[in-house]
């Protein structure tokens, strides 16, 4: 039963199907904009593990990387979504998104706002797209911008498995790129894991 979900999961995605999970909220992703420095909400708090890598994309693969030895199919998942994200994301200049009310966020820093920086819809031809706003993605580090990429494919996953808003989703993005996990062995990523209601094999 545990492969069946997975296999759904990976043809929704990968095919870019219609998905009907009854999330009623949406996808999105929220950055936190500060005056001049603009973070992904996720990663606002967290103590980032850095690294040389300026990519985004190499530096999404790298945190994905850090599951092949404690939940493999997911990984491998993961990873193959990543590989066929430029496809369906769609940059858009002068985006003014409509705000998704599912991060629930308790507070933010004195002066800052939160902006709606992504939003996942089906096209006219039951695709599902990644929008994201430009001018927003080009003010957030690589970091910012790889835990976008990270957040959006595994807020797909966990829609798909019925969850109806990003609180999870934000803290396993924000887990990945912890310092922590580079200090833990696969037992322990499993365990951390295993938090999140997640069938791992």
């Amino acid at each position: 039963m545990k492969y069946l979900i997975f296999i759904l999961f990976s043809v929704n995605l990968i095919a870019s199907e219609a998905m009907s999970n009854g999330n009623g909220v949406g996808n999105g992703g929220d950055a936190v904009v500060c005056n001049d420095k603009t973070v992904l909400l996720d990663l606002l708090e967290a103590d980032i593990a850095l690294v040389k890598e300026v990519d985004p994309y190499t530096i999404a693969a790298m945190k994905f990387a850090l599951l092949k030895e404690s939940a493999s199919t997911m990984h491998k998942q993961y990873q193959k979504v990543l590989s066929n994200i430029k496809k369906r994301t769609v940059f858009i200049k002068g985006a003014n998104f409509r705000d998704i009310k599912d991060s629930f966020e308790i507070s933010l820093p004195k002066g800052c706002e939160i902006k709606q920086i992504a939003i996942q819809q089906d096209d006219e031809f039951g695709k599902r797209k990644i929008h994201i706003s430009l001018d927003l993605w080009h003010k957030m580090n690589q970091y910012s911008q790889a835990g976008l990429l990270v957040h959006e494919i595994i807020y797909e996953h966990f829609s798909f498995l019925g969850e109806i808003n990003s609180l999870k989703v934000r803290a396993l993005t924000k887990f990945l790129f912890s310092k922590k996990i580079q200090l833990m062995d696969s037992k322990k990523i499993k365990k951390e894991l295993k938090k999140y209601n997640l069938a791992l094999y």
